[in-house]
């Protein structure tokens, strides 16, 4: 029976990806750095680990042993901040006999820094107004309102709105922070799949309809060409293989531009799965070496909820 390891426990990807896999004849192991995180608590005691802070010197080492000591042959990350750590390493886990879902460190780079992937894809797909907020940023320029992020993060954390000039000359300068064009419209995910041979197996727009702390509660998936084909030319761009999240919103006059990548699970896979594409488990056809089939998705809607599990006090502590 194949093992396989899902870090982030605590966040909705990781518990995505345990629902897909939990029918699968696998051994599923949960990892996180907090022992209060909801997902270890999924899976049998011995089957829960406790991982060290991604920015740990030693994390990618530990996180190494820790496979080889429970032989595991599949590895899920799902946490930004352990993903270039992981992938810097990739041949050590390749050289351990450990199939990594996780795409190339380059394409990461890119992704994971919110203006590099907007100068990245620039030529090739729509984008709104982008700027570094530096001293060079001229607030004259610029139609408010406008939203202010940091370059690197998830979650909607850091966000602002800021709704007029005044507001803005207020705020500290910080290379770190990116300032992008307002877009009133519709906000959409793609969840995409592309293989190890650059071929896309698969592109499922959602539109977030209801969204709380950066994850969408209610969504419905689409069948719309359009936003399948802008994600094919971001991940195109980027390089991406295995697994991401492609956001993106229409402007005032309906056109649909890239906000940003996420190069990992979606906390909303649930609704991709169920709609037919199934990428956990196209991540242990890829593991196996067996070649995939392009999937064709169906249009459906999701409410999510809270649910509980029950447990002693005794493993509480």
């Amino acid at each position: 029976m194949k093992k396989v390891l899902i870090t982030g426990a605590g966040g909705a990807a990781a518990i995505s990806v345990y629902k897909s896999l939990r029918e699968s004849h696998v051994e599923i192991y949960m990892a996180d750095m907090c022992d209060k995180a909801p997902g270890l608590y999924l899976v049998e005691q011995e089957c829960r680990v406790l991982l060290p802070k991604a920015k740990d010197e030693n994390f990618v080492e530990k996180l190494i042993l820790i496979c080889q000591s429970l032989n595991i042959d599949v590895l899920y990350p799902t946490v930004d901040d352990e993903l270039l750590p992981i992938a810097n390493n990739s041949e050590a886990f390749k050289n351990e006999g450990i199939y990594v879902a996780i795409s190339s460190q380059s394409s990461l780079e890119k992704c994971l820094d919110k203006y590099e992937l907007m100068q990245t894809c620039k030529d090739h797909i729509p984008l709104g107004q982008f700027a570094i907020f530096d001293d060079n940023f001229t607030a004259s320029n610029w139609t408010y309102p406008l939203i202010l992020k940091p370059r690197s993060g998830a979650g909607s954390r850091g966000i602002v709105l800021v709704n007029n000039k005044e507001q803005i000359d207020k705020l500290p300068r910080d290379p770190l922070m990116l300032v992008q064009e307002y877009l009133p419209g519709t906000e959409y995910s793609v969840d995409i799949y592309i293989n190890q041979n650059g071929q896309c197996m698969s592109a499922v727009p959602r539109e977030r309809i209801k969204v709380d702390s950066g994850i969408a509660i209610v969504s419905k998936t689409s069948i719309d060409s359009e936003l399948s084909n802008l994600a094919k030319q971001a991940a195109l761009a980027t390089g991406l293989t295995g697994v991401a999240n492609i956001q993106f919103r229409r402007d005032a006059l309906g056109v649909a531009k890239l906000l940003e990548i996420n190069p990992r699970f979606s906390g909303t896979m649930p609704l991709t799965i169920a709609a037919g594409a199934d990428m956990p488990k196209m991540v242990l056809k890829e593991a196996a070496q067996e070649s995939l089939e392009t999937i064709e998705h169906t249009e459906l809607a999701v409410i999510r909820y809270l649910e509980e599990k029950f447990i002693s006090i005794d493993e509480l502590r």
